[in-house]
């Protein structure tokens, strides 16, 4: 019973702890993660699962992603994952389109991360990100380089295996 007030109280801190401002200003600024089981478990075990297109040279790419389109979602991410099926991925999902920073911190696998603009159109692709095991400050951020309102992680190197390039289309 005490373990289950101490996670409680603790995940409520955190919420609470997150003001407004800093909640509006995750759309240009890196994803806050958390080293936190619970609040991971709570957040994704019921995530949305779509399937995701891309359109390259080579065709069409079909994948499953689980969208991570609210604050705790998109904070949360695929950290503490230990493996990703190889046609799947997130779908991160923002209100408004805007510069992003995402990072790896607490993140256990390697991942490309794909910035796409609002109307579906690919602006950068960030290739075979490596894992951040170190402190929040040592962790590099990873810039969408461009304005752009939706990212999709997949396992590190699968764009350059799927062909999926920097102008591609997008649909979900």
């Amino acid at each position: 019973m005490i373990k289950k007030i101490f996670i409680l109280a603790s995940v409520l801190f955190y919420l609470t702890s997150c003001t407004m401002s800093e909640q509006n200003k995750l759309n240009t600024t890196n994803h806050d993660y958390v080293d936190n089981s619970v609040l991971y478990e709570t957040v994704n075990k019921n995530l949305n699962e779509v399937n995701f297109s891309f359109f390259t040279e080579k065709g069409e790419k079909v994948i499953k992603v689980e969208i991570a389109d609210n604050y705790q979602s998109r904070m949360v991410g695929l950290m503490n994952r230990i493996s990703l099926p190889e046609e799947s991925g997130m779908l991160f999902v923002f209100e408004e389109q805007g510069f992003l920073n995402f990072w790896m911190k607490n993140t256990l696998i390697p991942l490309d991360m794909i910035f796409i603009n609002q109307e579906g159109v690919i602006e950068h692709i960030a290739k075979n990100v490596q894992p951040c095991r170190g402190l929040d400050e040592d962790c590099p951020k990873i810039p969408s380089e461009k304005p752009v309102r939706y990212v999709v992680e997949v396992n590190g190197n699968m764009a350059d295996k799927w062909g999926i390039k920097v102008g591609d289309k997008i649909h979900w």
